[in-house]
C-alpha cells in the first residue's frame, strides 16, 4: 500500500509539472501573439511624413532628366556649366549646404547657364541611409527627384535618426503622386544597385573628392586662394558665376549671372585642381570603393519602401 501511494505521488508531481509547462508555454505564444499584434499595427500605421510649404511647386518649369549614370538632373542638359553635387540626404553637413545653396543654385539653373547634377552617395548619421538613396534614384525615373530630396532633408530636422523609415517614406510617395507600383519594380531592379555603384566610383576618382558634400563645377573641385577646397555654400557660388562668366554668349559676349544674393556673398573660389587637400570640418567622409565593392544590393528590411496596394531616421 505504502509502495502504491509513493507512486502515485510521483504521477501527480509529473503530472502537475507537464501542467506547469503547458501553461508556461501557452503565455509565452501569447505574449509572442500580442508582440507581433502590436508591430503589424505599428508597421501599417500612416507614419508623419510633412512635405515643406512650396516643395510642390519649387521645381516647376524646368527641365528635369538623367544622366547615362542615372544621376538626377535639374535644368537643360545643354547648359554650359555643370555642377556635380556629391551629396546623401542622410548627412548632415549636406543638409546645412542643401538649405543655403538650392535657391541660388535654381536661380542659375533657370537662367539657362547651368545644369545641376546629383550624385547620389550613402554618407551621413541618419539611419537607412542607403534605403534613401534607392528611393531617390527612383524617384528620378518619375521626375521627382528634387521633390523628394527636399522632404527628405527636411525629416532630417524634424525626425533626426528616425527620418528615413519605411512608413514615412511610403507616406511621401504617395504625398508626392510618384506610381507605387513603378516604384517598387524599380527597387527590386538591379538599377539603383548600379547607380550607387557608379555613384561610389565616381567620387573616388575625382580629384579633391573630401567627403559629403563636394561639388564639382565643370568636373573640377573648386579650392580657395590656399588651395584648400571649398564646400560652403557662399564660395560655391561665387565659384559657380566665375565659371559662368567665362562662358560666351550667343553674341560673342560674356555670359551674364543671376544678382548675388545673401548666400553669394562670401569667400572667393577658384575652380583649379590641387593636390590632395585634408578635408574640411563640413565634409562628411566617404571611403573609395574597390573595383569589387558594390553597395547592398538592398537595405534592411526596415529601410526600403516597399508599397503593396495600400499606402514611421
Amino acid at each position: 500500500m505504502t509502495r502504491s501511494k509513493a507512486a502515485e505521488r510521483r504521477q501527480e508531481r509529473q503530472a502537475e509539472k507537464r501542467r506547469q509547462r503547458l501553461t508556461s508555454l501557452v503565455v509565452v505564444v501569447i505574449v509572442a501573439a500580442i508582440l507581433l499584434i502590436i508591430l503589424v499595427v505599428l508597421s501599417t500605421q500612416p507614419a508623419d511624413a510633412p512635405i515643406p510649404e512650396g516643395t510642390l511647386t519649387r521645381y516647376e518649369g524646368i527641365s528635369q532628366s538623367r544622366t547615362q549614370d542615372g544621376y538626377a538632373r535639374l535644368g537643360d542638359p545643354s547648359a554650359p556649366v555643370v555642377v556635380e553635387l556629391y551629396s546623401s540626404v542622410a548627412c548632415p553637413s549636406c543638409k546645412v549646404f542643401h538649405d543655403a545653396a538650392t535657391d541660388d543654385l535654381i536661380d542659375r539653373v533657370k537662367s539657362g547657364n547651368v545644369q545641376l547634377i546629383y550624385v547620389p552617395l550613402t554618407t551621413g548619421s541618419v539611419t537607412n541611409a542607403n534605403g534613401a538613396a534607392r528611393t531617390l534614384i527612383c524617384a528620378t525615373e518619375q521626375g521627382k527627384f528634387w521633390e523628394l530630396q527636399d522632404v527628405m532633408f527636411s525629416w532630417q530636422e524634424t525626425f533626426g535618426n528616425q527620418a528615413f523609415t519605411n512608413n514615412r517614406i511610403i507616406a511621401a510617395l504617395d504625398g508626392l503622386g510618384i506610381d507605387t507600383e513603378a516604384h517598387n519594380a524599380c527597387l527590386n531592379s538591379e538599377r539603383p544597385r548600379d547607380v550607387l555603384f557608379s555613384a561610389e566610383q565616381d567620387a573616388g576618382g575625382l580629384l579633391n573628392f573630401i567627403g559629403t558634400p563636394t561639388i564639382a563645377i565643370n568636373g573640377v573641385v573648386p579650392v580657395n586662394e590656399d588651395g584648400e577646397v571649398i564646400n560652403d555654400a557662399a564660395a560655391i557660388i561665387n565659384a559657380i558665376d566665375a565659371a559662368i562668366a567665362q562662358m560666351p554668349s550667343s553674341n560673342g559676349s560674356a555670359a551674364t549671372t543671376p544678382e548675388p544674393t545673401q548666400a553669394s556673398a562670401g569667400t572667393d573660389a577658384t575652380v583649379a585642381p590641387t593636390g590632395s587637400e585634408e578635408p574640411t570640418e563640413t565634409a562628411e567622409p566617404t571611403t573609395a570603393p574597390t573595383e569589387t565593392e558594390a553597395p547592398t544590393e538592398a537595405p534592411e528590411a526596415t529601410a526600403t519602401p516597399e508599397v503593396t496596394a495600400t499606402s514611421e531616421g
